[in-house]
């Protein structure tokens, strides 16, 4: 993961996200520096040429101080520093990571909540993230980041294929590097694993970007936040990959895996100069890509990947209600259109007008009050070798790929879970029960009271209404 795993990690035991006071720093001075730059002034006769980011140093400098403090300024200086130093899979990589952090250790990220403000506790972190979010800098590093590198013919962005086209004003000799002519020629020749991977590590810079806007926005103040400009720049290079280099794409999902194994076949088959120079274009595929790349196809893969969540709560969070939310949505994989409704809403049978009526405003609050009911109420799910129907048992996978043994690997199964639905299956109300399982999640045992006072509150008023 382009070496940034560790800058993931708590900073100690004692001290999970380390320093709060890492902004008066000097080293973070000279942070901000790196990252941005320095305007050229003029002094009487002598004139200062204007410095640009050195978003190498800015990245290694962000680097040691992640590993002192765990600020949400620090991890959006990561995020362009890594798009910048290292192009689209150090960035995805420094996406994940940021997600990591905000799953993992929230409670404990500087700027901490502003206890005495109720109305708006997060105000210094959406502050920060809005650097992410709003600010021109992030999404004109993008810009300018390398979508095609190829030795002797040169490397190329998304500005660069702006200004050839003329969409975009730039100086004389930017417009004679930026030919045409060459930018396909440098795709035509560039080595297409390298282009996949790029291609995949964009996907997963935007997936990634999502995952963190749906999770922010269960906290007050953020949900005024919008990723759609980042992630629509992104969405513009996959579009000029898929315009200038169709060939080096395959219809389907690419395998992260297989390209990896490629890759490493390709080097050690290279042996003259000319395979060098290719051999030098494939670059590893970034463990943020393999994560989002997509790895169910079908629905028993779902519900086995399902089943693996439940079995990895009863193995080490058996107190967690999310066994048997996530059994609720396993039910579903199987289930037609009327079968769900009937499930959705089965007060209303039969009665379609009053099901559509009633599934309107929140179409899965039936399930959650049913389902947090049962669970108050001391129902449990429990691990079988064998599943049938509508048992209340759920088959444990033996396949040890699936596996899961973190908060981290349930969120990212889930999240593929998503993709699948929204690929395969969108008419399926499984991915919005899948949003309140990640939400569920992440909550602690106060969170779950509130939770669950909160979903039985709106069922008693709507029954009361009804």
């Amino acid at each position: 993961m382009s070496g940034f795993e560790e800058l993931a990690t708590e900073v100690s035991a004692e001290s999970p996200s380390g320093r709060p006071d890492i902004e008066y720093d000097p080293v973070f001075q000279q942070l901000r520096i790196a990252i941005e730059g320095k305007a050229g002034s003029q002094m009487g006769a002598a004139v200062i040429e204007p410095q640009p980011p050195d978003f190498a140093l800015a990245l290694e400098i962000c680097s040691d101080l992640l590993k002192q403090s765990k600020h949400m300024a620090l991890l959006v200086f990561l995020v362009r520093a890594a798009f910048g130093a290292k192009g689209f899979r150090g960035g995805a990589d420094a996406l994940s990571v940021v997600h990591k952090i905000f799953c993992d250790q929230w409670d404990t990220i500087h700027p901490q909540a502003e206890t005495d403000d109720p109305d708006d506790p997060w105000w210094e972190r959406v502050g920060a993230l809005r650097e992410l979010t709003d600010a021109p800098d992030i999404s004109e590093t993008i810009y300018r980041a390398n979508l095609v590198d190829v030795r002797h013919i040169g490397a190329f962005s998304l500005r660069d294929i702006d200004i050839a086209n003329g969409k975009r004003s730039a100086s004389e000799e930017e417009k004679e590097r930026c030919n045409i002519k060459l930018i396909k020629g440098a795709f035509a020749e560039s080595n297409a694993e390298s282009i996949a991977g790029t291609a995949l590590a964009l996907q997963a810079s935007s997936d990634t970007l999502r995952e963190i806007a749906a999770f922010s926005a269960d906290y007050k103040g953020f949900d005024a936040l919008s990723f759609d400009s980042l992630i629509g720049r992104l969405e513009d290079c996959r579009a000029a990959l898929k315009e200038y280099a169709a060939e080096k794409l395959t219809t389907q999902v690419v395998e992260a895996d297989s390209i990896a194994g490629e890759h490493e076949s390709a080097k050690a088959q290279s042996s003259d100069s000319t395979d060098k120079v290719a051999a030098e274009q494939v670059v590893a595929i970034p463990a943020a890509v393999i994560a989002s790349s997509g790895r169910f196809t079908d629905r028993d893969s779902v519900a086995a990947a399902f089943d693996n969540i439940v079995t990895y709560y009863l193995k080490f969070e058996p107190s967690s209600p999310v066994p048997i939310l996530v059994y609720r949505a396993r039910q579903m994989v199987y289930k037609n259109f009327f079968d769900i409704l009937q499930e959705l809403a089965p007060n209303h049978k039969d009665n379609f007008r009053a099901i559509l009526s009633a599934l309107k405003d929140d179409p899965v609050s039936f399930l959650l009050e049913h389902s947090y009911s049962s669970f108050l109420g001391g129902e449990t799910i429990t691990a079988s070798a064998s599943l049938s129907g509508d048992g209340d048992e759920v088959t444990q996978n033996n396949d040890q790929s699936l596996s899961i043994e973190s908060r981290e690997q349930v969120l990212q199964t889930l999240a593929d879970i998503q993709k699948f639905f929204e690929t395969h299956e969108p008419s399926s109300p499984v991915p919005l029960i899948v949003d309140k399982v990640r939400n569920l999640v992440r909550k602690n045992f106060m969170d779950l009271l509130t939770e669950f006072e909160s979903a039985l509150t709106l069922s008693a008023n709507v029954d009361e209404a009804g």
